[in-house]
């Protein structure tokens, strides 16, 4: 696709960066019309005292490592494609905004992957990463790094849930 246009499907199947803006707080949490008022009491004082996981702000977490295994030792180097010029701005911004959050950072890696702007349907700009070079040579980790299944989770924190299901 090097040298074409993208639109916004082709975006789709792209890691999205960004969409940290909306300063989400455990205030906007919205609770279910099925809940009891007190069922609801409890949740708002639960919400509440672990309210920092309530944030559109990504966080870090050093309680694990994850190595992705590659099948090849050549780096993969991609030139970047092109960003319309009205898009450089958006660009521009989403960098600096997420390196200000250290989600990124600057780098001498021999790895350089394209950036993709696209104009979404409501008027904004998507900004992806085209990974699927890496991918090709990514070795498939069976280990998946999502959580345990949600029930295990609730079976875990026992009673507190217990009044809810």
């Amino acid at each position: 696709m090097e040298g074409q246009h993208f639109n916004d499907s082709d975006c789709e199947t792209l890691p999205e960066l960004g969409g940290w803006g909306s300063n989400a707080t455990v205030n906007d949490l919205q609770y279910g019309d099925q809940l009891t008022p007190y069922q609801q009491r409890q949740l708002e004082e639960i919400a509440s005292s672990y309210s920092s996981i309530f944030s559109d702000r990504p966080g870090t977490v050093s309680t694990e490592e994850h190595r992705i295994e590659l099948t090849s030792s050549t780096p993969v180097r991609q030139r970047p494609y092109p960003v319309p010029y009205a898009m450089r701005q958006t660009l521009r911004d989403e960098l600096r905004k997420i390196e200000d959050l250290k989600i990124i950072r600057k780098s001498s890696s021999p790895y350089s992957l394209p950036v993709v702007v696209v104009k979404k349907k409501d008027g904004s700009n998507r900004v992806c990463i085209d990974y699927r070079r890496l991918n090709k040579i990514t070795t498939f980790d069976p280990q998946p790094m999502t959580p345990p299944f949600i029930y295990v989770l609730f079976d875990d924190l026992g009673g507190i849930w217990g009044n809810f299901f």
